[in-house]
């Protein structure tokens, strides 16, 4: 069941020990526009086990509970704090994350705007041949404004770095 729902406020609780109720060393408690309670990020210490993500189906709003790794807690805090809007998805335990909306590349060091937000999705084994995926992981980097570029299988840095520098200079 996906579930969806920007973040317009958050509130931020660290203790860089661990909660006794929950082991976790920091959480992010996430808002909807009308102040309701719509999901947690805990945090737990770097090689730690985590809880996998769930949704309580019962309350109204829906809420997401996700968890990560102390290391990603300084990026999932910069994105809310500097990316607008930023939305909550939750599809299943293993598809949960934050997305930020459509931005301009570079933070405006360049005009050209993106066109379409940046997805994460799952596609089906008929979609995967009807876009010409033969491995995994298949990515496509780019827009619908400036085309795409595909790239199959593990890649190194190096070449999403080439592909990326591709298309901005398009």
């Amino acid at each position: 069941m996906l579930f969806t729902s920007q973040i317009d406020a958050y509130v931020l609780r660290y203790s860089g020990k661990s909660y006794s109720d929950t082991d976790s060393i920091a959480m992010i408690v996430l808002y909807d526009e009308n102040k309701k309670h719509i999901g947690i990020i805990r945090f737990y210490k770097d090689g730690q086990t985590i809880p996998i993500n769930s949704l309580d189906h019962v309350s109204e709003p829906k809420r997401a509970f996700l968890s990560m790794h102390e290391r990603q807690l300084s990026g999932v805090v910069d994105m809310l704090r500097n990316e607008k809007p930023c939305f909550l998805y939750y599809l299943n335990s293993v598809n949960a994350f934050l997305h930020s909306g459509t931005g301009l590349v570079g933070e405006e060091e360049n005009n050209r705007s993106l066109s379409y937000p940046f997805w994460l999705i799952n596609i089906s084994s008929d979609q995967r041949e009807s876009y010409g995926v033969t491995g995994t992981p298949g990515f496509f980097v780019g827009n619908e404004k400036i085309g795409f570029t595909k790239l199959i299988g593990a890649q190194p840095f190096s070449v999403f770095q080439r592909v990326i520098d591709e298309q901005l200079s398009r």
